[in-house]
């Protein structure tokens, strides 16, 4: 599914759904899922920097 998310355009975000310190963990359940996938940083949002962040947030609202 990641492939097919990314060969359509979307923009891919990495989550462990963390309610305590200790679940913070699981995020390498997510980066292994994006790999397997193919995504590379570039398709995932929460990999960008700041500004690639606030790049993104503004194309969309435009």
């Amino acid at each position: 599914m990641v492939r097919r998310a990314v060969a359509g355009g979307a923009t891919l975000t990495i989550s462990c759904d963390a309610h305590s310190v200790g679940d913070l963990a699981s995020m390498r359940y997510g980066v292994a899922t994006a790999q397997r996938g193919w995504a590379t940083p570039d398709d995932v949002l929460n990999c960008r920097d700041l500004d690639g962040l606030l790049e993104f947030v503004a194309a969309k609202r435009s």
